[in-house]
């Protein structure tokens, strides 16, 4: 056999990312595929080359896409998945459900559920998963065998039922539409799965990047219903059930996509169903390169594994001896007698086959290994004498590579059937949304454990992560809002704030929309509090593995938690579950008619919150000098015009906001969403309008320094603001309009990195730069070259690579310096995002605006702490201390311990002194300024947390951040003293 020249394993070794496309490998390659020897099986004493190996390029860090510095709760970690955005549209779906089946004659009671109703509902689905009762309603016995407390302390029995009987993903209107067209190809048969399913994918991959080795490979979601979508795959433990395709990490299991086989279709490349599997989970991970990829024979063939070698992969897997393509060469091939260890290899190209005798033949394809290195397996054989004895065999390196990394998949199954939460089902579709939930818990908890193992410390197991995140989320809503004085309180600025109550309003409506249309359910009314409550339960449900979501209610002695039954009625968390909503229905309604004219608002469901986060995230924070605009994609797959495709973003599909972020924290200053194509009102492009009136509605002042990419830079733009006072820094171009187009001494293409070319017009500075490749950057704020560097590797005279440091322009370290506020507030809410698969549009970005408002607010809280020189939450106890104040946020002290008689009070916000030198966020506290709060301390504390709960209702769920200093010593036992007191 041939072998590659020295320089080409050096080479090979060093890690470039030109290894591949460098000469000399080329024609190393090209001597291997004219030497290989294709007319007959090799044995296992004739040597094989080193395949050439594309290096590992990943497109982020493998590993955890958090702050290492920061620890963060169970819950913390859920809301990754399950933000604040994707609680909301379950909230308006369920309500929205509810309603619908009331109008069409569903005799039960039916309360509208809020954020808090849908956080117990999870909690409590948690639970069940921890604790398996034979029936959802035994958690709720009130009896000598089953007397539980939690789930009757969380939510009450038939809530919980109602809430689960009426649980939609997706919006019942667009869901009746699209029955209609069953049989039709605009048919989407996972239209109730959509909302939530990409939100849960957008996390999978948001906060988490997998190590070089995954696998792809088959779940299933066991089910009995009569759907087409269900599956037989008899080598499966679970042999019926919806068939999942998942990519996970072979190091540990985390699920890093996946995808619902729906049936016989035809494929978009032609090439099989398997070929075009691995091709969607991969385009939907953007993970990068030289990724090593394994497989089983399902998935093998030999145009898959060119292709992904052309995409600069490597797999490896096991393969069909029919396989079309496969090396069918009968000469020296291993016989049916060959002995246990027997090896046979044959090379074609990049492809190695690999045959290898166990108890039975093994076929192994590959380009990523060689067929042996010496590594032997034990194996028991039998001796001449009839006895069977331990010996160690040859095995093929391929073969040993694929048993250590083909688990990924199964690796994540098993981490979900310890605890999983799924149970009995009416519909189809919401079996699929507890496995969802399953997904959530496992990849928190991997996430979790990545974290503390980095930090060399022992994690919790899996069991107790979920026992806590239960517990949170029941107690979401918690206020622990303490009752100590402050220092005194400078003067008033500003004056009363209102309380919103927009989702609770229209849930309640929708609700009763719901109940005319005959919808069979008793429905009361919700409020804040229930919507937190609701959420809390959710997650709880997940940790207890219960027969039945009532379980958690069961009051006996085998099962009696106090929890659930504290938080919320079983009935309660049910009914809200099934009617949650965000708009209004009747307004809404009218607004449909108008499609198609020009009245029609394409934002009419979105307005009203919109427009409040808005009015908060510019009321309560004025960002630093350097900021940032860019896009942000929400996931979605929706069938809208709305949607748009960004090739170059980590979400390829999805509703484009335009971000306006501070560069020091990733703060949300201002967003915009586009709508599609419409004529601009300036006449110079969307990316000047969108500019101009993202600053516009900031208000910021002058002497800003704004950092754009090259969508957003032109010279009409840069000159414009700089005539306004802002200064601006942005990549461009090269063919942008009015660019210095000189070719005079300009960068050449075979410039090395480092070299640097620049030009100015006026008070525009234009800089050229090789790096990996030409880098153009137009700027109004900096000098051309300060004598700055920057560490890079380099390529030597000898062939080998080292770090060395080269020239840098300083607009470039400015620009990578200050260009991520909007990447660090997407990072800060895809930790910890709300965001679920729904099937109504506008439920996605209701979610996402939930998430906008918990990481707003814990960026306004850490800069008050820093402020102080204190150390601030990390931002999983953030959540943490947050969750506990939802949980009790409708518990109002005054109402049960009456003091003496207040006076008038009047709320306003209060704000310390400006400070000349230093920006600071100051805290935003509610105070009793009339004369009798000073001798009635304990009064005016619990007056003032009720004041602090109705703000939190201008912010929706996140504006409960702002009041978290006086909570930081909050303890379980504190709460109890703080009821006492």
């Amino acid at each position: 056999m041939t072998h590659p020249p020295p320089n080409l394993v050096r080479r090979q070794r060093s890690g470039s990312d030109h290894v591949t496309s460098s000469p000399a490998i080329k024609r190393a390659s090209a001597a291997v595929l004219a030497t290989s020897e294709q007319d007959r099986w090799n044995n296992i004493d004739e040597d094989d080359v080193s395949p050439v190996l594309h290096p590992f390029s990943p497109a982020r860090t493998p590993g955890v896409q958090l702050d290492c510095h920061q620890e963060y709760t169970p819950l913390q970690l859920f809301q990754l998945f399950f933000d604040k955005s994707v609680i909301k549209v379950l909230c308006k779906n369920t309500n929205k459900y509810a309603q619908h089946r009331l109008k069409n004659g569903m005799k039960t009671l039916w309360n509208p559920v809020c954020d808090r109703d849908i956080y117990k509902y999870l909690s409590l689905v948690i639970y069940c998963g921890l604790l398996k009762a034979s029936t959802i309603r035994d958690l709720w016995r009130k009896d000598r065998l089953l007397n539980l407390p939690f789930p009757s302390s969380v939510m009450a029995g038939f809530r919980f039922e109602a809430i689960s009987s009426n649980l939609h993903m997706s919006d019942i209107e667009e869901t009746m539409k699209n029955d209609k067209l069953k049989g039709t190809p605009g048919c989407d048969r996972l239209f109730r799965l959509k909302p939530l399913m990409e939100q849960i994918l957008i996390a999978c991959k948001a906060y988490y990047h997998p190590y070089q080795n995954i696998s792809i490979d088959e779940r299933m979601v066991a089910t009995k219903a009569r759907i087409s979508m269900k599956q037989y795959m008899k080598n499966k433990p679970t042999k019926w059930g919806y068939k999942l395709f998942v990519l996970a990490d072979s190091k540990n299991g985390y699920t890093c996509a996946f995808d619902i086989y729906q049936g016989k279709v035809q494929t978009h490349s032609g090439k099989g169903l398997a070929y075009d599997t691995v091709m969607n989970l991969l385009s939907t991970c953007s993970l990068g390169t030289g990724y090593h990829i394994y497989v089983d024979n399902f998935y093998t063939s030999t145009t898959l594994f060119r292709d992904l070698h052309k995409k600069r992969y490597e797999a490896c897997g096991t393969i069909r001896n029919n396989q079309i393509h496969f090396a069918q060469i009968p000469t020296n091939a291993l016989s049916k007698r060959a002995i246990r260890g027997d090896i046979k290899w044959i090379r074609d190209g990049p492809l190695l086959y690999v045959k290898w005798m166990d108890t039975r033949e093994v076929t192994v394809c590959s380009t990523i290994h060689k067929a042996y290195k010496g590594e032997t397996v034990q194996r028991r054989v039998r001796n001449h004498d009839g006895t069977w004895s331990l010996k160690c065999v040859p095995v093929p390196e391929p073969v040993k590579a694929y048993n250590k990394h083909m688990g990924g998949v199964d690796l994540s199954d098993a981490l979900i059937k310890y605890f999983s939460v799924t149970q009995k089902t009416v519909k189809w579709y919401r079996k699929l949304f507890l496995h969802f939930v399953d997904i959530a818990l496992v990849n928190s908890y991997i996430i979790y454990k990545e974290q503390v193992l980095a930090k060399n410390q022992k994690p919790l197991t899996q069991k107790k992560f979920r026992e806590v995140l239960c517990l949170q989320l029941a107690d979401f809503e918690n206020d622990a809002t303490t009752t100590k004085q402050g220092p005194t309180k400078p003067e008033v600025v500003v004056a009363i704030v209102q309380p919103s109550q927009v989702l609770c309003k229209n849930t309640n409506k929708y609700a009763q929309h719901r109940l005319k249309n005959g919808m069979k359910i008793v429905w009361y009314p919700v409020c804040d509090r229930d919507i937190y409550k609701y959420l809390s339960l959710v997650i709880y449900c997940g940790l207890l593995k219960a027969s039945t979501i009532r379980d958690l209610w069961r009051k006996d002695r085998l099962l009696n938690l106090p929890f659930p039954s504290s938080v919320m009625a079983g009935f309660r968390f049910e009914a809200i579950s099934s009617n949650l909503h965000m708009s209004d229905i009747e307004e809404t309604m009218k607004n449909d008619k108008l499609k198609g004219t020009p009245g029609y608002d394409r934002l009419f469901r979105l307005k009203p919150l919109m427009e409040q986060i808005l009015i908060a995230c510019k009321a309560y924070y004025h960002p630093y000098q350097n900021i940032s605009i860019d896009e942000r994609m929400v996931a979605t797959k929706a069938r809208i015009s709305m949607k748009q495709y960004m090739k170059n973003k980590p979400t390829k599909w999805g509703y484009k906001l335009f971000v306006l972020a501070d560069s020091k924290n990733g703060y949300t200053c201002a967003f915009d969403i586009y709508q599609g194509k419409v004529q601009t009102h300036s006449g110079k492009g969307l990316a000047y309008d969108t500019v101009m009136n993202l600053l516009s509605t900031c208000s910021l002042g002058t002497g800003y320094h704004i950092y754009v990419d090259n969508f957003y830079t032109s010279t009409t733009l840069f000159r414009d603001l700089h005539k306004k006072r802002y200064e601006a820094c942005g990549t461009i171009r090269n063919n942008q309009i009015d660019f210095a187009q000189i070719p005079t001494n300009a960068l050449s293409k075979r410039a090395i990195r480092g070299d640097i070319k620049w030009i100015r017009d006026g008070p525009l500075l234009y800089v050229k730069w090789m790096d990996t490749r030409e880098v153009t950057v137009c700027s109004t704020i900096h000098k051309a070259y300060k004598g700055e560097t920057v560490q890079r590797r380099v390529r030597n005279h000898d062939g080998t690579w080292s770090l060395k440091c080269i020239p840098v322009p300083e607009p470039v370290k400015a620009y990578n310096k200050h260009m991520g506020g909007v990447d660090l507030s997407d990072a800060l809410i895809k930790f910890f995002s709300v965001t679920q698969k729904t099937v109504k549009w506008y439920r996605k970005l209701f979610l996402h605006f939930v998430d906008i408002a918990l990481v707003n607010s814990y960026i306004i809280y850490k800069e008050q702490v820093l402020a102080k020189y204190q150390k601030p939450l990390t931002h999983k106890k953030f959540r943490e201390v947050l969750c506990l104040q939802l949980a009790d946020l409708g518990k109002d002290p005054t109402t049960t311990q009456p003091g003496p008689t207040k006076p008038e009070v009047v709320l306003a916000i209060v704000r310390p002194p400006q400070v000349e030198e230093k920006k600071e966020c100051y805290p935003i506290t509610i105070v009793d300024t009339s004369a009798s709060a000073k001798r009635d301390k304990a009064t005016a504390g619990l007056l003032q947390q009720r004041v602090c709960l109705r703000i939190c209702n201008s912010w929706l769920v996140s504006s409960k951040a702002l009041e978290m200093p006086p909570a930081l010593s909050l303890t379980t036992h504190g709460r109890a003293d703080e009821r006492r007191r």
